[in-house]
């Protein structure tokens, strides 16, 4: 069987046999995949596709006189073109037709800097071509050449602008000739290696870096839509670089790095430790009440915020513990159901990747002041009154005396004297007593869960009287 024409056709037919299939099979594999080796012959050679029998070809007339000449194809696929017992090879030679171009140059447009690839078929695969350039010889140094089969090929390497129209040209001889123009294009500005997101420690050097792929740009640099005006650009070839050298939280931001239409833009992250902007306050819990702790924290990236009691993580729970993180970086931890076991040290912890911080705050479970036993007292002018307030509290209340909205106070007035009979007994004595005494006295009980009043009225009675009554029975035993 012959060769898969098929695979052939799509580059993946292979020679069979021992013998090499020529530049027919080369040929056709360059023009498929671009692919080529070149192979000198010392001796002529034989060359079929296995399994492709002679009476299979197309047969070609001989290049040498007519159809009945000498060298005339005969019926076993001899003679083509191929001298005879003593002929000699000049014969054949001179009696060849010139060799000419089947396939002439294209023009070819390239960017500069890139290569550009010139491509003719001659009519003999043993044709030599020269290759020039504005008809000068191109130096070896930046081209390629190749000839397989037919074909011929120039890739002239790293075109430049001032090669633009250059004209290209590959010859046979002195008369034949092909050309082709050169066309060099001023390559389109652009980025080669863009700007990239970064994250910077607050206070660290920050390098925002891009590449383009042309000399002596100049680019314009913007924050946010801004351009920069506090920060110089560093060029090195083509690397460009924008130095912030201390970060700060105002560095935070979208940098564009722009030159005409084209633009590159990278986001820069300042990462900070978490500042505890406002710390949770002490707070008193009363007794079955609620209270609320709260804490604003900052920080980049954002921190991860837990809550402690006497140094132990508290987890979140409907019956207790309420623990919410709310917007602008706002956290709360709410107490349910205040009872004795809550007092003590709260404190709140904030982490990120760059630092830990912490706060604390204290809680005091109270019951709030209050006034068990303040009555009215009524005395004879001249005695000693005696005004007891007896109270409770936790933590115990502090109490002041007034008289009609004043604090009374032992240094105006010797005859008042307060005593603490008890932790939550007070005593006002007043002696001597005059009718000045008499009025409204009243209390102020004080702990840190609030303020609570209590009042008692002082009534001073006359003697007079009792005097007038004893003198009346006197006249009437008298009489």
């Amino acid at each position: 069987a012959g060769p898969d024409w098929g695979k052939l056709k799509k580059g993946k037919g292979k020679p069979k046999g021992p013998g090499d299939p020529g530049w027919q099979y080369q040929l056709k594999h360059f023009n498929l995949t671009g692919d080529a080796q070149s192979i000198n012959f010392n001796t002529g050679e034989a060359g079929d596709l296995v399994g492709l029998s002679p009476s299979n070809y197309n047969r070609r007339p001989a290049r040498m006189g007519g159809a009945g000449g000498d060298n005339a194809q005969d019926g076993d696929g001899h003679g083509l073109g191929v001298p005879k017992s003593g002929t000699g090879k000049d014969r054949r030679a001179s009696r060849l037709p010139p060799a000419t171009f089947t396939k002439p140059l294209s023009n070819i447009t390239v960017h500069e800097g890139k290569n550009a690839a010139f491509e003719c078929n001659v009519s003999e695969a043993e044709a030599p071509v020269t290759w020039y350039i504005n008809d000068q010889p191109i130096s070896s140094q930046r081209v390629q050449t190749l000839s397989i089969g037919k074909t011929r090929r120039l890739v002239l390497k790293d075109c430049v602008l001032n090669e633009n129209n250059s004209t290209i040209t590959c010859a046979l001889d002195e008369t034949t000739k092909t050309s082709g123009q050169l066309i060099v294009k001023e390559e389109p500005f652009d980025f080669t290696d863009k700007l990239k997101n970064l994250k910077i420690k607050r206070g660290d050097k920050c390098e925002l870096q891009c590449t383009v792929n042309k000399p002596n740009i100049v680019l314009q640099w913007l924050k946010d839509g801004k351009p920069i005006t506090d920060f110089q650009e560093q060029v090195d070839g083509l690397v460009h670089k924008l130095i912030i050298p201390i970060t700060e939280d105002k560095h935070k931001g979208v940098y564009v790095a722009k030159y005409l239409d084209v633009q590159t833009e990278g986001h820069v992250e300042i990462l900070g430790p978490p500042h505890i902007v406002k710390p949770p306050v002490n707070s008193v819990l009363l007794v079955g009440q609620s209270v609320v702790l709260t804490a604003e924290i900052t920080g980049t990236p954002k921190p991860q915020v837990t809550w402690l009691f006497k140094g132990q993580p508290l987890k979140s729970t409907a019956a207790k513990h309420q623990i919410d993180a709310k917007k602008d970086g706002i956290y709360t931890l709410t107490i349910l159901k205040g009872e004795s076991a809550d007092e003590g040290e709260y404190t709140v912890v904030a982490e990120n990747p760059v630092e830990k911080v912490q706060a604390n705050a204290k809680v005091n479970v109270c019951t709030k002041a209050k006034v068990d036993k303040l009555a009215d007292v009524a005395v004879n002018i001249g005695e000693t009154a005696r005004i007891l307030c007896q109270y409770s509290g936790h933590p115990t209340p502090t109490i002041t005396w007034y008289k009609d909205g004043k604090p009374i106070s032992h240094a105006d007035d010797q005859r008042l004297v307060i005593t603490q009979e008890t932790p939550t007994l007070s005593l006002l004595t007043i002696s001597n007593t005059t009718m000045d005494d008499k009025g409204v006295y009243s209390v102020k009980l004080t702990n840190i869960a609030g303020d609570v009043e209590g009042k008692a009225n002082l009534i001073i009675k006359r003697k007079f009287k009792i005097k007038y009554l004893s003198l009346y029975f006197q006249l009437n035993l008298f009489l």
